[in-house]
């Protein structure tokens, strides 16, 4: 029997001041508590700035020799893997959807969001590792985001299922900050649509404690934020399933990084989740509590999201054409008129303004929204296919 010990950990480290408190600080501490070796494999994510991961990688690779980073998009992932056992492969798959360029201050488009994979060598096994940082929520009475999360989520337990075979890994743990919570339809569909078992839940019940996020005792935790979710949010998870001819046990599933030794502050605005796994040969079948029964309702209800999501972008598209019909009225209207010399540094800043977003509407119109429409049309087709395969 061998022990694997994994552990996640969202760094909060988006690279501006204003909304990212003690970065700097935060991190060299992140690298001189992993440096002690306590855990064997560490999936990090909001690792956006690359001078971060060289903190890290300088404070960590005496005791982690092998480690990648999964770029993407403008930003890069943010996600990164630090290993004790060789990485023998990687990939990196990027979610069809990722929210919306223009909304600058959410970011998520910006890092090009997706789930990184791994083979990892663990002694006599081979290891699946999955690690993902899913779309943010941003608010809960208006999520605007929701089919993209939804997607993303399917898209990643169809990744999971099609490729995680016996014939290319032993054991898969797919673990990182899932935005979701365990009763949210991207969370139930990940698990069941991917057979992963969770590992606090291995050892917990859904009442005990396990918040990760926005919690009442992290440094970071503002008013408005407990105001919403006076408790916290369950948001960071290690899943984990055992292929054909392998054991896996969890023995311990711990919140664990939350305040800095001598400091007042936390690691991270999240906390962080680590286990400890029991893997071992054996001639059972992979481990699956599940209801087949349950799946199917579940592709139903996210198909029938999906196609809400749909209709939300006809009209988004509907509002932008609207919209450059408006800005080019304008144009036309501002340029004809015969103003006074001194107003005419005034209507040429108008007039560009105005030619910006005429460009806006139409760049949105013809080619974002398409694209976004196409990926959720990719997505509710694929469920429609499970969806079919599950009937027959």
């Amino acid at each position: 029997m061998s022990q694997l010990k994994v552990l996640t950990l969202n760094c909060w480290g988006v690279p501006t001041p204003i909304a990212c408190q003690l970065r700097l600080e935060r991190m060299t501490a992140i690298g001189d508590r992993l440096k002690r070796g306590d855990y064997d494999l560490v999936v990090l994510q909001e690792v956006w700035d690359k001078a971060d991961f060289k903190i890290l990688l300088d404070r960590v690779s005496g005791v982690f020799v092998y480690n990648h980073y999964f770029y993407s998009g403008a930003i890069g992932s943010g996600v990164c893997v630090f290993s004790k056992f060789p990485i023998l492969e990687s990939f990196y798959y990027r979610f069809s959807l990722n929210g919306y360029a223009h909304k600058v201050f959410h970011g998520d488009w910006f890092g090009g969001k997706g789930v990184g994979m791994c083979i990892v060598k663990f002694q006599d096994f081979r290891l699946g590792l999955f690690c993902t940082h899913l779309h943010a929520e941003y608010s809960e009475a208006d999520d605007e985001y929701l089919a993209h999360r939804v997607s993303q989520a399917f898209e990643m337990s169809q990744l999971i299922k099609l490729t995680a075979t016996k014939h290319l890994c032993d054991f898969v743990v797919t673990a990182g900050d899932f935005n979701l919570q365990p009763t949210d339809l991207g969370y139930k569909l990940l698990r069941e649509n991917a057979k992963l078992r969770d590992a606090w839940l291995e050892l917990n019940d859904e009442t005990d404690s396990g918040k990760t996020c926005d919690i009442p005792s992290n440094y970071f935790t503002t008013p408005a934020q407990l105001k919403v979710c006076p408790n916290g949010k369950r948001l960071d998870y290690i899943l984990f399933r055992n292929n054909e001819g392998t054991s896996v046990e969890v023995v311990n599933c711990q919140v664990t990084m939350g305040k800095i030794p001598g400091h007042p502050y936390n690691y991270s605005d999240h906390e962080g989740v680590g286990a400890t796994l029991n893997i071992s040969k054996g001639n059972n079948a992979p481990h699956d509590n599940g209801d087949p029964t349950r799946l199917e309702p579940l592709l139903s209800e996210a198909k029938s999201l999906i196609e809400r999501g749909i209709g939300k972008v006809s009209s988004n598209s509907q509002f932008y054409t609207i919209l450059a019909i408006i800005s080019v009225c304008l144009l036309y209207m501002l340029s004809s008129l015969d103003i006074p010399p001194w107003l005419g540094l005034f209507r040429g800043m108008l007039l560009v303004a105005l030619t910006l977003l005429f460009g806006f509407c139409i760049w949105n119109k013809a080619i974002l929204s398409r694209i976004e429409t196409h990926g959720l049309m990719a997505t509710k087709n694929d469920i429609r296919n499970l969806l079919n395969s599950q009937k027959s």
